[in-house]
């Protein structure tokens, strides 16, 4: 008789023996209901039952009966190895996923709990602690809002440097809409995943981010000029509306899915043999793809809130999101970047316009450069500039001693020093000793009184001897 068997007949031994005192009169129904643990109606069940059939007749019909969906021991025991050796750190819910893909075993995701227990007993599976968060409502369409956030995570394995996964949520849905790996969160990161968010699906309405450097300068605290970052600059001339969040909390479908990924990405690039960031870039999309159709929902509203963008358009959208250097024309129409020096040209009568006037310097990504002038009559221009790199420094000409300059001088100082004795320093030994001497001297003479002092009070004693000396 296994323990589900034994722990049946002691439930069944106890409530015959509740249904016995209920019966003669020595239990209420109420006392007897919350002594079994059993609903009212169950419980009058169970009387009438054991009336009919005594004690018999409270087990059940499948007591003793193996189900009839249950795996066999052979296979129970293939999937233990198969944790063990293989599926080691998935979880439930990602290893009954899992063995159906790779393994062609389909087992439910409570099975595949129990067989984690049995493959590894000594672990104990962690609490979760519920929080109380207020919820806000989902937004009804897609591209209303893009949850974005950086999730820095050994990504790759504990042998591995750890990376930096930038992606993009949508809050709708919860569809990833967007996600790359880079070394660290940087602004470059984040321009790239939006221009790959743009190329896919067009321009948002609206980026929910926390308050990363990337997207809020402290420079507004101290500086009453205006100042952005690259990211919210290019967000800015692209009409996407940048909403800071208070908290992470209040981001929390961009901060599940990370915990999710963080889960589940690891384990799934250490089976699929990934192990760097240009690998894991390569074959991202197939794994957004397999989240999607696992997590994502349908929306409220099956409109598309993202605006498209023409053909024409993406020039100046790459203009946008490259980065953009703030300089002042010199006199000389020249700005400098990088070590390289800009003139401009083809201005003609406008140079009295540009000198002394900021221009911004946008450099691309593929080292390409190009100067943008907003004219006093509110147009942007594009100027024409040729590119000189900064000189580098000549090293000097070494020149040779000759007797009229000061190295020959030096040198002729330092041989005769070397051979005749110097005056100064002789007479600074001089002094030296005769200090030494003064020293001991004085010292003697200290001495000496001592000992006659106390010649003085042995004679005369302490009184006389201060009158003596003159002390009193």
């Amino acid at each position: 008789m296994n323990r589900s068997i034994k722990t049946a007949s002691m439930t069944i031994a106890i409530v015959s023996e509740l249904c016995k005192l209920y019966d003669h009169g020595l239990l209420s129904l109420t006392e007897a209901v919350a002594r079994s643990g059993l609903k009212k109606r169950t419980f009058q069940r169970r009387v009438k039952a054991w009336r009919e059939g005594g004690e018999a007749a409270l087990i059940h019909g499948n007591t003793g009966h193996a189900c009839s969906f249950r795996i066999s021991e052979e296979l129970r025991n293939h999937i233990v190895e198969l944790i063990r050796e293989k599926y080691w750190d998935h979880g439930a819910q990602l290893l009954s996923e899992q063995l159906a893909a790779n393994e062609d075993i389909r087992i439910s995701k409570e099975t595949a709990r129990k067989l984690i227990k049995q493959a590894f007993p000594n672990d104990q599976e962690k609490q979760k602690t519920a929080r109380e968060h207020p919820l806000r409502r989902r937004r009804g369409a897609f591209g209303e809002l893009i949850q974005i956030d950086g999730c820095p995570h050994y990504w790759f394995g504990l042998d591995n440097p750890p990376a930096c996964l930038i992606g993009f949520i949508d809050d709708a849905t919860s569809r990833i809409t967007a996600a790359r790996f880079f070394p660290t969160e940087t602004s470059e990161g984040y321009m790239i995943v939006l221009l790959e968010h743009m190329r896919k699906y067009g321009i948002p309405v609206a980026l929910y981010s926390d308050r990363h450097s990337v997207f809020t300068s402290n420079r507004d605290k101290f500086s009453r000029r205006e100042s952005r970052t690259q990211f919210s600059r290019a967000c800015n001339a692209l009409g996407i509306d940048l909403i800071l969040a208070q908290s992470p909390n209040a981001k929390g479908r961009v901060e599940r899915m990370f915990r999710t990924l963080q889960c589940r990405w690891p384990q799934m690039f250490r089976i699929a043999g990934i192990s760097s960031i240009e690998e894991a870039n390569m074959r991202i999309k197939e794994f957004i793809e397999k989240h999607n159709a696992r997590f994502a929902i349908v929306p409220v509203n099956d409109r598309d809130a993202h605006a498209p963008i023409a053909d024409d358009q993406w020039e100046q959208i790459a203009r946008i999101c490259a980065e953009w250097n703030e300089r002042v024309v010199s006199k000389s129409l020249t700005v400098t970047l990088n070590g390289t020096t800009l003139q401009i040209i083809d201005v003609g009568q406008r140079r009295w316009s540009l000198m002394k006037h900021p221009v911004h310097v946008i450099e691309y990504r593929d080292g390409k450069l190009e100067i943008l002038w907003h004219t006093p009559e509110g147009e942007d221009r594009l100027l024409n500039f040729k590119a000189y790199p900064r000189s580098t420094p000549k090293t000097p000409k070494v020149l040779t001693a000759t007797a009229k300059t000061i190295d020959a001088q030096l040198n002729a100082r330092i041989e005769e020093a070397l051979h005749a004795p110097n005056h100064w320093i002789e007479r600074h030994n001089k002094e030296g000793a005769k200090g030494v001497e003064r020293l001991k001297s004085r010292a003697q003479k200290k001495k000496q009184a001592k000992e006659l002092e106390a010649k003085l009070q042995a004679l005369h004693g302490l009184e006389k001897t201060e009158k003596i000396l003159g002390k009193k």
